[in-house]
């Protein structure tokens, strides 16, 4: 078998993170802010959020600093009047609930238990992404779930990897698989760590000049991908 481990990215590849995020952010501003929803808040949220990860991944901020700066900024772009630390806080409360699994997730899951070692590497926050893990049900098919706010590094740092390589007792890099949507993140990450990759790229994006080792349109099709099935 080419692979004894596989790694799953959580965010986009086997979790929803896309319908928790709205959900959060609409309950969040319902229940804080005293004005109608503008029609703009969640595309210019995502915008702004989406920056600020891409700022996190390349170690300009930290977690801490992420968790209120996005909405400083959204708050200041749409001339929103509230505490963005307690809109934060209330926002990580309703993102910790949202469980969603993304089609074919647990099949695929399923699919590979057993065969292989599975864990998960998620740049996320501790609190966040246990809850959600917990709720969706898939904790179970991993032996380990590294968070980057747990152990200080984020994808693509590939000391996440090593971090992971090391825990599980690993000798290095070669018969490990990272999974994920992200490219400059779990992409680049595994090819930074010498790993090989399996970008999932539904909306058919282009590369931007990284060759991920494979590319699957659907989390279902992993498993033939790599000879699992």
């Amino acid at each position: 078998m080419r692979y004894h481990t596989l790694i799953f990215d959580l965010d986009g590849t086997l979790l929803d993170y896309r319908k928790t995020e709205d959900a959060a952010l609409y309950i969040t501003y319902q229940a804080l802010i005293n004005e109608n929803l503008p029609s703009n808040l969640l595309p210019l949220y995502r915008e702004i959020n989406e920056a600020v990860w891409r700022d996190l991944e390349k170690g300009l901020i930290d977690p801490p600093k992420l968790k209120t700066q996005r909405f400083r900024k959204l708050f200041r772009a749409l001339a929103i009047t509230g505490d963005p630390e307690a809109f934060s806080t209330r926002y990580l409360e309703e993102l910790g609930k949202g469980g969603y699994l993304l089609p074919g997730a647990i099949e695929v899951l399923e699919q590979c238990n057993g065969k292989v070692r599975m864990v998960s590497i998620t740049n996320g926050l501790e609190k966040v992404q246990k809850s959600r893990i917990a709720l969706s049900g898939i904790g179970r098919f991993f032996e380990s779930v590294i968070i980057s706010e747990e152990v200080g590094y984020a994808k693509p740092d590939p000391r996440i990897f090593y971090h992971l390589i090391h825990e599980m007792g690993l000798s290095g890099p070669e018969g490990i698989l990272m999974i994920g949507d992200g490219l400059t993140s779990d992409i680049q990450g595994g090819i930074n760590a010498k790993i090989d990759t399996c970008w999932v790229n539904p909306e058919n994006f282009q590369s931007n000049g990284l060759e991920p080792t494979f590319v699957i349109s659907r989390i279902d099709e992993l498993a033939e991908t790599i000879g699992l099935c």
